[in-house]
């Protein structure tokens, strides 16, 4: 039976980072996405910013500022089997695709901006965090795999408790 976890969480790993290459551009991380899920409105935030910048961002797609969209098939596809930090009926999403092992995606999350965007609209954004391992963390990917388990094991708060541990690692383990 572990091969097939393995096998799933690797598909899913994979489709993540196809998922934020081919519809968002990302290559590189972090890369953070703010999506309006109501109107598929949204931004790509690409770095490690701080929480002005989110902010700033956040009151421009809010406005109704010309952004790119996605239609809603793509949103409910993006949005499947999905673990959530804040409110799972949040408008709008910040999809955090990210290597565990990368030092700025360490930084990224130690600054806890994204968290602070959730606390500052607790009813309108939420997060979610997409697995994004690079190349040269030969280690991300296992990483990737148990944050994976813990979420299909013990849901959102499984997750983000993974998360918090997982992102301190300097590298991972059979």
């Amino acid at each position: 039976m572990p091969g097939d976890i393995n096998t799933t969480s690797r598909l899913a790993v994979s489709a993540s980072i196809n998922e934020g290459f081919s519809i968002f551009g990302i290559s590189g991380v972090p890369g953070n996405v703010l999506l309006n899920r109501k109107t598929g409105a949204y931004r790509v935030v690409s770095g490690a910013y701080a929480i002005d910048r989110f902010e700033s961002d956040l009151a421009a797609l809010m406005a109704g500022n010309s952004f790119s969209t996605i239609n809603a098939a793509t949103i409910e596809k993006i949005l499947t089997d999905v673990h959530y930090y804040g409110n799972p009926d949040a408008e709008i999403i910040v999809l955090v695709y990210s290597d565990l092992l990368c030092p700025f995606c360490k930084r990224h999350h130690s600054d806890k901006t994204v968290e602070t965007l959730t606390a500052n609209h607790p009813a309108g954004v939420a997060m979610v965090f997409k697995n994004f391992p690079l190349d040269m963390h030969p280690t991300a990917e296992l990483a990737a795999a148990g944050l994976y388990c813990a979420g299909k094991l013990g849901g959102d708060d499984a997750y983000y408790s993974f998360l918090a541990h997982a992102i301190k690692a300097s590298s991972f383990t059979d």
